[in-house]
């Protein structure tokens, strides 16, 4: 986990975070999406997709909380690259086990333990693959230096 601190208050900092999400359906365009919640955070950098690469459409993200601390801003986070988040890793769950029991026709209890080994399999891939990329080493720094100042932020 990782902590900085920002100049804005909470709120000021939290508002700035949200200018600079965009719309997460602007699929194969650099962006960055994400939610708050109160003081909850969580933001995607999506790097360029380029068709002349194999591996694209790279993906780093940070989940992370924002709090007033001593009269300061402290905001902690934890960084992922590529699919390794908790979405991804229950969505690809809930995908391998739905396509299972329609392949069977029936729930089995081996079923969940598989589905949860794939998903996880699946999401380091990704990390692993978004980690030796340019554009997913490229996106760590952005995703990063989006949370030390999104007031300035120039993707925006």
């Amino acid at each position: 986990m990782e902590t900085i601190e920002s100049s804005l208050t909470s709120g000021a900092y939290l508002a700035e975070l949200k200018r600079c999400c965009s719309s997460p359906f602007l699929l194969f365009d650099e962006r960055v999406t994400g939610i708050v919640l109160g003081g909850f955070f969580s933001v995607a950098y999506y790097s360029p997709w380029e068709w002349n690469r194999r591996i694209t459409g790279e993906c780093n993200r940070a989940i992370g909380i924002v709090r007033e601390t001593d009269g300061k801003t402290e905001i902690r986070f934890v960084r992922s690259r590529g699919m390794f988040s908790l979405f991804w890793l229950v969505f690809w769950m809930l995908f391998c086990a739905a396509l299972c029991v329609l392949m069977t026709g029936q729930w089995e209890p081996i079923i969940l333990p598989v589905s949860a080994a794939v998903s996880a399999v699946v999401c380091l891939i990704s990390a692993f693959e978004s980690s030796l990329t340019d554009n997913g080493q490229q996106g760590a720094w952005i995703i990063t230096d989006l949370l030390r100042k999104p007031d300035e932020f120039y993707y925006c």
